[in-house]
C-alpha cells in the first residue's frame, strides 16, 4: 500500500500548523487516524508537486518501480482504460500503471468519520493552490446518491460556520471559477446531456480536476464505464477514491490511508463482531428456533440497557433479500416471527443454546471472547422485544402519504415495536399482510425518528440501509438469505453501520478493555454484550461466505507477529543525530553544464519582477542564479524552464538539517519488533516455537565454526552433553525452513536474524540477496573482528520503521532525502570507537549512491567528536569504469578491507 511507502518522506512545503491540521470546527476535532490521511496526503502530494503538475514518473519511480505490481488491473484495466481514452476522447495512446499513479484512496469504515476527512482535504487543497503549491484546478465531488449529497453539503456548511468558506455548486452550473462541484456518480454519463444525466465532456476541461469520489461506486452495469472516466476527468490533476468497500486492486495498491474495518474495530472505534455459527434460516426445519434466539438475545441486551441507561438502546436489524415477491424471504421470516410472538415456541430451550453458543463462539479480528449468563425471563422478553406483557396477535398500520414504511405492534403490546421500510412495501398490507388487523394510519415516519424511537426493537428491510443512513443503535443483524455474491457490498455496508457505537455523549470509543484510562462519567458501567454487533447469517453455508466478504475490509491475510529477543548489549552505542538548521540552504545548486546553458538562455529573456510574478519564486533565488552559485551535474535531466526554475526556488530556500552530535541509542531500531507474517496461526505458532529454541540455545548455535568450538571444549565431559549439543543445532522443523532461514549472531542488535530472499510471507526480514550474502560473509569473517576489536556489534536498519539516516541532496529527484544504510555497525579498539555503515547493493545506477557520498562527507566534515565514521558500499563486482577518484575508496569488493 501507498501509505507503507510514504513513511520516510518528510513534510517542509506543504506543512501545515497541528491545529490547523486536526481543527474541524470550534466543537469538532479531527481523530488521530483522521489526522493521519491527512498528513500522509500532505507528504504525498509535497512529493509529487515539484514544479506545475503531477509528477507520476517520479512517484512511479519512488513508489512502484520495485514493486511487483502485477495484479490483476494491469492489463484488463489498462487496456480498458486505452481504449475509453480513444472512444471519449480522441486519444490513441499508450497507457501503463504509472499514468494512473496520480491518485490516493482511503480506504475507511463506514463511521470512521471519511465526510470530515473529504471536506478537509478541500479546505487543505484549495489552500495550497493558493499558496501556488500545487497547480491551480476546480475540484468536483462525485457521490452515490442525492442523500449523501445533501449529507456533504451539511458537512460543508458546518464547517464554514468556523473556517474559510467553501462554496459548492452543482456541476451543471459548471464555469472555470475556485467554487467546488458536486454530483451525482451515476449521472455522469457518455451520451447526451438530459435532465439529471451529464455528459462528462461537458465539463471535461482537459481533465484538470480534482476528483474526490464518496463512495462513488455502485455496482450496476455502467460502474466499469464510470471508473475509467472518473481517471480520464482527473487525468491531469489527482484522484482521491474515499470508500468502505475497496475490492479493486488499484485502489488498495495506492491507498494512502488503511482504517478500514478491522482498523478501526481494532483501534477500539467500533463494536466487536461476532459471527454466530447458527442460521435463522427461513427454509430449514429449526428456522424458528434460530429466528427465536435472536429475540432472545435482543430482549436480553435491551434489558442490560434499561439497567444501565449507557450505550444506545439495542436495535436488530433483520435483512432480507427479497421483499415483495411471492415467496420474499421477509415474508417466510415474518410468519416464524408471528408465531414467536404468539408464544408458540421453547423459550426455555433456545436460551440455553443460545448462551453456549455466544460463550464458545471468539469475536472476529482476533479480539479475544464474550462469556455472558443471560438472565431473561419470558415476561421480560415480551417487554424488551414486544413491548407487552402477554404473547399475541401482530397488529399493522401504515404511514400517511409514504409507500415505503409500514409499523407493527402486538395487539396487547403497549406501543409499537417493529418497523418494515423498503420500496412499495405497503404492497404487504394488499396481499401478504389481509388478515392481519389494520389499526389505523400513523401521520410520521418512523424509520426518519428510529435513532430517538427506543421503543422499536426491529427495524426490518433490504438495501435501504446500504447508504445515509447513520445509528449506533443496531447489535444484532439478521441476514436472511443475504451473503452470497449478488448481495456482498450490502452486507459489507451493514455491518459497517452497526459498528458504530457511542457508550456516552460524544464518546465514540469501546471503554471495557481501556476502563481505567479514559475520562468516563464516575457512574458509568461499561457492558462488553452491548459492545458486540452480533450477526446471525440465514444460513449456516452462508457463514463461510460472510467471512470471506469481511476479510475483504479487513487485511486479507492477517499479518501475526512474530517474537524475536532484542541482545543484552552493555555497551553504550551511539548514532548521529540531526536537526533542522535555522539558516536556509547556500549550498550551489546540481545541474548539468548543458542543462544550465539552456536554463540561462531561458533566464535572461525575463525581466526578474516579471519572474516574480509569474513563477512564484523570491529574490535570494534570482541572487543566486545571477551569480552562478552552481554545481556541475553528472548526467542531463533536461527538464522544463519552470519545473528548473521552481526546483532551484525550493532548494535555496529551505532549511537544511545540521549534524549535531552522537547520542546514545534508544528505540531508533524498532523494526525487530515489527516482524510478522501472512501465515495460519498454527503455522506461526509452530515458527515462534521453533524461534524460542533458537534463542534458548543461542550459544552455541551463532554459526557451525560456534558449534565445533563448543563440541571440542566439551570433549572432556560425557558422551551425553557432546550429543546434546549436536541435536540443539538440528531442531529446526520443515515448516520454519520452509518459510525462513535463520543466523544467529551474538553481536547482532537483536536474535536471531531471519531472512528469506525474495519473501512474500515476512515483513521486516532481510529479503534482498545482496544483504543476505552480506551475513553469510560476515560470518565467514567473524574471526577477523573477534581478534580485532575489543567488541563489535551490528544492526540491519529498516527504512520503513527505523529511525537512522543521513540527510543528502538528491540531484535527480532536486530534493533533500534522507539515506538509510543497510547495516550500521558500532566497533571499539583501545580508546577508538568507530561506527561504519554498509550498503551492501548493486552498483547499475551510480547516480544515488554518489548523492549520498556527498551527504556523508558534508556530516564527516562537521565531526568533532572522538568517534571516526566511515561508509562503505559492497559488491564483489569490479567498480565501474569512469567512477571519479575521490568516490572510489567508497566501493570495496572484499569485505575483509572494510574492517581493516
Amino acid at each position: 500500500m501507498l501509505e507503507e511507502k510514504i513513511k520516510h518522506l518528510r513534510l517542509d512545503r506543504f506543512a501545515l500548523p497541528e491545529k490547523e491540521i486536526k481543527t474541524f470546527t470550534k466543537d469538532i476535532k479531527l481523530f488521530d487516524y483522521q489526522i493521519d490521511a491527512i498528513i500522509n496526503t500532505l507528504k504525498f502530494l509535497e512529493f509529487a508537486f515539484k514544479g506545475d503538475s503531477f509528477d507520476k514518473e517520479a512517484v512511479f519511480n519512488e513508489f512502484y518501480k520495485d514493486e511487483d505490481i502485477k495484479i490483476e488491473f494491469e492489463d484488463e484495466y489498462i487496456d480498458e482504460y486505452e481504449n475509453y481514452a480513444y472512444l471519449l476522447l480522441g486519444e490513441e495512446r499508450k497507457i501503463e500503471f504509472k499514468d494512473l499513479v496520480n491518485r490516493c484512496s482511503y480506504w475507511m469504515a463506514t463511521g470512521s468519520g471519511k465526510t470530515l476527512v473529504m471536506i478537509k482535504l478541500i479546505s487543505i487543497l484549495k489552500k495550497l493552490m493558493k499558496k501556488n503549491l500545487i497547480p491551480k484546478k476546480n475540484i468536483l465531488i462525485l457521490a452515490p446518491t442525492n442523500k449523501i449529497i445533501e449529507q456533504i453539503i451539511s458537512h460543508i456548511n458546518t464547517f464554514n460556520s468556523y473556517n474559510e468558506e467553501i462554496r459548492v455548486k452543482d456541476l451543471r452550473d459548471f464555469e472555470k471559477d475556485d467554487s467546488v462541484y458536486i454530483y451525482r456518480a451515476d449521472n455522469i454519463v457518455t451520451t447526451q446531456t438530459k435532465t439529471e444525466q451529464l455528459n462528462f465532456k461537458d465539463f471535461w476541461n482537459d481533465g484538470n480536476w480534482y476528483v474526490i469520489l464518496d463512495e462513488a461506486h455502485k455496482g450496476d452495469s455502467q460502474d466499469s464505464i464510470r471508473k475509467k472516466i472518473f481517471n480520464l476527468i482527473a487525468k491531469n490533476g489527482v484522484l482521491f477514491n474515499f470508500s468502505a468497500t475497496f475490492t479493486d486492486e488499484i485502489d488498495k495498491v495506492t491507498c494512502i490511508k488503511d482504517f478500514k474495518l478491522d482498523k478501526f474495530i481494532q483501534a477500539g472505534y467500533g463494536k466487536k463482531i461476532m459471527l454466530l455459527d447458527k442460521s435463522v434460516a427461513t427454509k430449514e426445519e429449526n428456522q424458528k428456533d434460530n429466528i427465536a434466539k435472536s429475540l432472545i438475545l435482543l430482549g436480553f441486551l435491551r434489558k442490560k440497557y434499561d439497567e444501565l441507561k449507557a450505550y444506545s438502546s439495542p436495535l436488530m436489524l433483520t435483512l432480507a433479500n427479497t421483499i415483495n415477491t411471492n415467496d420474499a424471504d421477509l415474508k417466510i421470516f415474518f410468519k416464524k416471527l408471528v408465531e414467536i410472538a404468539k408464544g408458540n415456541f421453547d423459550f426455555e430451550r433456545n436460551k440455553k443454546e443460545l448462551e453456549e453458543s455466544i460463550n464458545n463462539t471468539p469475536y472476529l479480528f482476533n479480539l479475544g471472547e464474550l462469556k455472558i449468563d443471560i438472565d431473561l425471563s419470558i415476561e421480560a422478553f415480551y417487554k424488551y422485544v414486544f413491548n407487552s406483557k402477554m404473547p399475541s396477535t401482530i397488529e399493522v398500520s401504515k404511514i400517511e402519504k409514504n409507500d415505503k414504511e409500514l409499523v407493527f405492534k402486538l395487539k396487547d403490546g403497549n406501543d409499537y415495536f417493529m418497523v418494515i421500510t423498503a420500496d412499495k412495501i405497503v404492497k404487504w398490507s394488499d396481499d401478504f399482510l389481509d388478515g392481519y388487523n389494520l389499526i389505523k394510519s400513523v401521520a410520521k415516519s418512523f424509520f426518519n425518528e428510529i435513532n430517538e424511537l427506543e421503543n422499536i426493537s426491529i427495524l426490518m428491510g433490504s438495501r435501504i440501509f446500504i447508504e445515509g443512513w447513520d445509528s449506533n443503535r443496531p447489535n444484532i443483524i439478521n441476514f436472511v438469505n443475504l451473503g452470497t455474491k449478488d448481495a456482498e457490498k450490502l452486507v459489507l455496508q451493514a455491518i459497517g453501520r452497526g459498528v458504530r457505537i457511542e457508550p456516552f455523549k460524544n464518546f465514540r470509543k469501546r471503554v471495557c478493555e481501556s476502563y481505567q484510562n479514559l475520562n468516563i462519567p464516575k457512574d458509568f458501567k461499561c457492558d462488553k454484550a452491548l459492545e458486540t454487533l452480533f450477526i446471525f447469517p440465514s444460513k449456516v453455508d452462508y457463514i463461510k461466505k460472510i467471512t470471506e466478504n469481511l476479510k475483504k475490509v479487513s487485511d486479507e491475510k492477517e499479518c501475526r507477529k512474530i517474537k524475536v529477543e532484542k541482545n543484552e548489549i552493555n555497551e553504550n552505542l551511539c548514532i548521529p543525530k540531526f536537526e533542522e538548521s535555522d539558516e536556509l540552504n547556500n549550498k550551489p545548486f546540481v545541474i548539468h553544464k548543458e542543462d544550465l546553458e539552456e536554463f540561462l538562455e531561458g533566464f535572461n529573456k525575463y525581466e526578474e519582477n516579471l519572474l516574480v510574478v509569474k513563477y512564484g519564486i523570491r529574490a535570494r533565488t534570482i541572487n543566486f542564479i545571477k551569480n552562478n552559485h552552481f554545481k556541475n551535474g553528472r548526467k542531463r535531466k533536461e527538464k522544463s524552464f519552470e519545473t528548473l526554475i521552481k526546483t532551484m526556488d525550493s532548494f535555496w530556500n529551505k532549511k537544511t538539517k545540521k549534524f549535531v552530535g552522537f547520542e546514545i541509542i534508544k528505540d531508533e531500531i524498532r523494526h525487530f519488533n515489527e516482524i510478522c507474517g501472512f501465515l495460519d496461526e498454527k503455522t506461526i505458532k509452530e515458527i515462534q516455537e521453533d524461534i524460542n529454541k533458537v534463542i534458548s540455545n543461542k550459544q552455541c548455535l551463532q554459526s557451525k565454526k560456534s558449534l565445533k568450538e563448543s563440541l571440542f571444549k566439551n570433549l572432556s565431559n560425557n558422551l551425553e552433553e557432546i550429543v546434546e549439543i549436536i541435536q540443539k543445532g538440528n531442531f529446526l522443523s520443515d515448516t520454519f525452513s520452509k518459510f525462513l532461514e535463520c543466523e544467529v549472531l551474538l553481536e547482532h542488535y537483536y536474535l536471531p536474524i531471519l531472512y528469506k530472499e525474495e519473501s512474500k510471507f515476512f515483513k521486516h526480514i532481510i529479503k534482498i540477496g545482496s544483504e543476505i550474502e552480506f551475513i553469510k560473509k560476515l560470518i565467514e569473517i567473524k574471526n577477523l573482528l573477534d581478534e580485532k576489536y575489543e567488541y563489535w556489534y551490528f544492526s540491519k536498519i529498516d527504512e520503513s520503521v527505523d529511525l537512522i539516516s543521513i540527510p543528502y541532496f538528491d540531484s535527480s529527484l532536486g530534493e533533500f532525502r534522507e539515506f538509510y544504510p543497510d547495516f550500521i555497525f558500532w566497533l571499539k579498539k583501545g580508546n577508538k570507537r568507530k561506527i561504519i555503515f554498509v550498503d551492501p547493493k548493486g552498483i547499475n545506477n551510480l547516480q544515488n549512491p554518489l548523492d549520498k557520498i556527498d551527504g556523508f562527507e558534508e556530516f564527516k566534515h562537521s565531526l568533532k567528536d572522538d568517534i571516526e565514521v566511515e561508509l562503505f558500499f559492497y559488491n564483489e563486482n569490479p567498480i565501474l569504469e569512469g567512477l571519479e577518484e575521490r568516490y572510489k575508496k567508497y566501493w570495496k569488493t572484499n569485505l575483509e578491507e572494510i574492517f581493516q
